[in-house]
C-alpha cells in the first residue's frame, strides 16, 4: 500500500485555500486599483465552483455531527447580484475584504508550514 504523506486529503485543501486566496488578493486589488473609475464593473472570485468540486471530492470528513462541515474558506461572501450599484467599487469594503482575505491566508499558510516543517522532523529526527 502506497501512501503519500505530501497530498493528504488535509494539504490539499489548504493547498487550494492557499489559491483561492491568492485569486482574491488579485481581484481585489484590481477592484482597488480602479476605484475611481465609474465605468469599471466589480471583479470577484468563484469560489462555488471550487466548493462543488471539493465537496465532490468529498474532502472534508466528519466523525461527529458537532463537527464544522464546512471550512471557513468557501464562504462566498461577495455579492452575485446583477444590480450596477453592487457591481460599483466601495474602497471600504474593499478594504475589509483585503484584511479578511490576507487572515485567512496566513492562516493557511501557516498550517501548511507547520505541517510540512512536522514532516521533516519527523523524517529527519531533528527539529527545526
Amino acid at each position: 500500500m502506497k501512501i503519500n504523506l505530501f497530498q493528504t486529503q488535509t494539504a490539499k485543501v489548504f493547498q487550494e485555500a492557499v489559491k483561492l486566496y491568492r485569486k482574491q488578493f488579485n481581484a481585489i486589488s484590481k477592484n482597488i486599483a480602479n476605484v475611481n473609475n465609474p465605468n469599471f464593473v466589480r471583479e470577484s472570485t468563484d469560489f462555488d465552483s471550487t466548493l462543488r468540486t471539493i465537496k465532490s471530492n468529498e474532502a472534508v470528513k466528519t466523525s461527529s455531527n458537532k463537527h464544522i462541515t464546512n471550512p471557513h474558506f468557501y464562504v462566498q461572501n461577495e455579492l452575485g447580484s446583477s444590480d450596477k450599484k453592487d457591481q460599483s467599487v466601495d474602497l471600504t469594503k474593499e478594504m475589509t475584504a483585503l484584511a479578511e482575505n490576507q487572515v485567512k491566508y496566513e492562516f493557511a499558510t501557516r498550517f501548511l508550514n507547520r505541517y510540512y516543517s512536522g514532516l521533516s522532523q519527523a523524517i529527519t529526527g531533528r527539529p527545526r
